[in-house]
């Protein structure tokens, strides 16, 4: 974990119940997480920040935004989180995608042999149960209280990877 305790003064419920579960988790040793990456080169806006960011070798690299809700609504193209009056536009998906194509671009300008590792997005809602579907995402992009009960959010995240790798393979991808 990076690192390696997470700022008391965060503010969102979900993402540091998903920092202490990171750090709880021994069984992926290999993988380096990050918390509460700031991207200072976005593409659509002036700066941006990255919930977690999962760098697991072999599989890829794991763009996951945190939505810590414990009410989620969705209307009229609008998502209203929590007890929110006012609908946001942006949808998390978006927000994910958006940030791991501005890292992507320019991890891969700075280093040319980084443009073979996979690079993905997923959405947590570790207080609800999320089954919307869109064309915006696939529900395996989805990590919500279901999943994060049935398994540890490790394998939560590894099971984005592989699906995610068998989607870029069938678009032969790299």
């Amino acid at each position: 974990m990076i690192p390696l305790t997470i700022d008391p003064d965060t503010p969102s419920e979900g993402e540091r119940l998903l920092f202490e579960q990171f750090a709880a988790d021994d069984s992926r040793p290999d993988w380096t997480v990050l918390h509460s990456l700031d991207i200072a080169r976005h593409r659509r806006q002036l700066a941006g920040e990255v919930d977690f960011l999962v760098i697991a070798p072999g599989l890829g690299v794991l763009v996951l935004e945190v939505k810590g809700c414990h009410r989620l609504k969705r209307e009229h193209g609008l998502w209203y989180y929590g007890g929110e009056t006012e609908g946001q536009s942006r949808s998390p998906f978006s927000q994910a995608s958006e940030a791991m194509h501005s890292l992507r671009e320019r991890l891969t300008k700075r280093e040319s042999s980084l443009s073979g590792v996979l690079f993905w997005s997923a959405v947590c809602f570790p207080y609800v149960d999320f089954t919307d579907q869109s064309e915006e995402w696939t529900p395996w992009q989805v990590i919500d209280r279901s999943r994060l009960a049935q398994r540890p959010v490790a394998e939560c995240v590894e099971s984005v990877l592989r699906q995610a790798r068998d989607r870029a393979a069938e678009l032969r991808l790299a």
